[in-house]
């Protein structure tokens, strides 16, 4: 039986490049999007959803920004690799009511490889940092400190108490899957 670092482990691969999950079995999702969509598909707005571009970039600020302010209490990837330049787009934040001006601004700006490369280093990170928190830290309750941090960086207020597990399943997986769903009907719509 697989004990909840293992479960996580797992499921995390998915929402990664095979670079992070080293799987390309598990990662064959987030490998197609990245290796089969041209740079002008990933920059442009279909039906009216984001661009994939975009939707790359959030995913991998939330995981950072969520993940390393809340529940890591760390620095973030984006600080530690100098990632706002070398992405040329995005800024600090994690995209949360940015405009569609602003979402467009960003998907027509970023520079695809340091975004792929941004991604692959924030999945390595969470996936070491998750295992540093196994078994001793996994189900502690977010501090009202950890709350006041997150909140100063406008990333949103966990709840005091909330498992640490449940916002490490929420940002690091779940929420990446739900935007995956929409890289893929975005791919499908695509001539």
């Amino acid at each position: 039986m697989a004990n909840a670092l293992e479960v996580f482990l797992r499921d995390h691969q998915m929402v990664h490049s095979s670079a992070v999950s080293g799987d390309p079995l598990w990662s064959a999702r987030i490998d197609g999007i990245l290796n089969e969509m041209g740079e002008a598909a990933m920059r442009r707005s279909l039906g009216g959803l984001n661009p994939v571009a975009w939707i790359l970039w959030h995913m991998a600020r939330v995981e950072d920004a969520n993940l390393a302010t809340c529940v890591f209490d760390r620095p973030q990837v984006w600080e530690e690799g100098g990632w706002g330049p070398r992405l040329r787009a995005g800024g600090r934040g994690n995209g949360f009511r940015m405009s569609k001006d602003e979402v467009a601004s960003v998907a027509a700006a970023i520079d695809l490889g340091a975004l792929r490369a941004y991604r692959d280093a924030v999945g390595v990170r969470t996936r070491a940092a998750a295992a540093e928190l196994w078994p001793g830290r996994w189900t502690d309750g977010i501090t009202r400190a950890d709350v006041d941090r997150t909140a100063a960086e406008g990333l949103g207020r966990p709840d005091v108490g909330e498992p640490r597990e449940s916002l490490l399943m929420w940002w690091g997986i779940y929420h990446n899957f739900w935007h995956l769903g929409q890289c893929v009907a975005i791919m499908s719509g695509l001539p």
